[in-house]
């Protein structure tokens, strides 16, 4: 009987210790790891006034979902940064930040 309880604490310990182990290879935490960097990259760039961004990495940030953090930037800075007033006016917010994102840091 003792021997059987030692083989049930042994199958608990291990099936404890399976459980918690990652099921995620390094590599595909090291891709995750990665993108979550550049997330926090394009977080940040969006929260200056001249963010160091390229055009062409828009739909980076609407993957990423910070379509809102972009929004607010145009808000805030956008008709500044052409040195133009009114330009959301012209047409939504979705296009008009796309092409004036990178206004800022040219």
């Amino acid at each position: 009987m003792l021997a059987g309880v030692a083989v049930l604490i042994a199958a608990c310990f291990n099936s404890i210790c399976n459980m918690a182990a990652s099921r995620v290879s390094a590599e595909r935490v090291a891709v995750r790891m990665r993108l979550a960097a550049a997330r926090r990259f394009f977080r940040d760039e969006l929260q200056k006034e001249q963010p160091q961004l390229r055009d062409a990495w828009f739909p980076y940030v609407i993957a990423f979902g910070l379509g809102r953090e972009a929004d607010k930037w145009f808000r805030a800075f956008g008709a500044a940064a052409v040195g133009v007033r009114g330009v959301a006016g012209a047409g939504s917010a979705s296009h008009a930040r796309h092409g004036l994102l990178m206004a800022a840091a040219m």
